[in-house]
């Protein structure tokens, strides 16, 4: 899909909308739009997170995610480049007769971005150093012998239930972490856990994890309980219910950020970048 393609289908409000192309909104329209045609990459905070999601709730998928790159492969060498490209060779096992088939010849060590990129875009597989490995076991382990976080777990009906569901004029759709009949739970790594911490609040609240609860508690049309399992680089773990009064703040931030995005959609500022979030165009600081 184009640029171009992207907003006539906006304008004619035939898209679907997700949380976090909602929270790439409240970053910039322009952002907005490259975060929907994949053109911003996701930062390395994105996949761990990602890492960490599978290895609580999916374990036994994760040999067909993630793979571990070799520890001492220096890039910069031809042996470098051979040591890697035999591992992504092996990584893609079968596959690779695909691979040389896009390719149009057999390959080399020299092909060794495009067999990485290509393993990442077509089988889904991240590689991933053995120390961000280490991490997230040492942390999903920490989630899991937290007698509260486990429970919520090992009670859930459903992992990463995907719902497509209708919301303020628009479609949607999206996965939930944890579901349990009508209660859900999010899975998120923090700077700090410690539920005291006020920080704590504000850093959720800033990555739009209130707003989407709000949104994904119309996704399942019935009343429940939302939770967030946070955990942190030193493996500590709390659990947070997330309060009327925080959902009813939910609530007003949604409506708020909605009514600008149908007047960027009004207006056609899919362009824009900060200067859209000031009506001067200019910030004072």
């Amino acid at each position: 899909m184009t640029r171009a393609e992207l907003v006539e289908r906006l304008t004619r409000g035939d898209y679907s909308l997700s949380c976090s192309t909602l929270r790439a909104f409240t970053v910039s329209p322009d952002y907005f739009i490259a975060y929907c045609l994949r053109e911003t990459k996701r930062t390395k905070a994105m996949r761990f997170g990602s890492m960490l999601h599978c290895l609580v709730l999916e374990p036994h998928r994760f040999a067909e995610f993630y793979a571990t790159m070799p520890d001492g492969v220096k890039l910069n060498t031809n042996d470098g480049r051979e040591a890697f490209f035999a591992f992504l060779s092996q990584t893609a096992g079968d596959k690779m007769n695909d691979f040389e088939s896009e390719l149009g010849r057999a390959a080399t060590f020299r092909d060794y971005k495009a067999l990485s990129e290509w393993l990442e875009l077509t089988q889904g597989i991240e590689f991933v150093n053995n120390t961000d490995r280490d991490n997230s076991h040492r942390m999903a382990e920490a989630i899991l012998n937290d007698p509260r976080a486990a429970e919520i777990i090992n009670t859930a009906s459903e992992f990463e239930q995907a719902v497509d569901f209708d919301l303020a004029g628009w479609k949607w759709r999206g996965k939930i972490d944890i579901v349990n009949g009508c209660d859900i739970a999010d899975l998120k790594k923090v700077k700090d856990a410690d539920p005291r911490n006020r920080s704590l609040r504000w850093n959720l609240a800033d990555d739009g994890y209130f707003v989407q609860q709000y949104v994904y508690r119309h996704a399942l049309g019935a009343p429940g309980e939302n939770r967030v399992i946070c955990v942190d680089e030193n493996c500590q773990v709390s659990v947070l219910k997330i309060g009327m009064e925080t959902m009813l703040q939910a609530e007003v931030e949604f409506h708020k950020t909605m009514t600008a995005f149908e007047k960027c959609r009004f207006m056609g500022d899919w362009g824009r970048s900060f200067g859209f979030w000031s009506e001067t165009g200019e910030f004072e600081i």
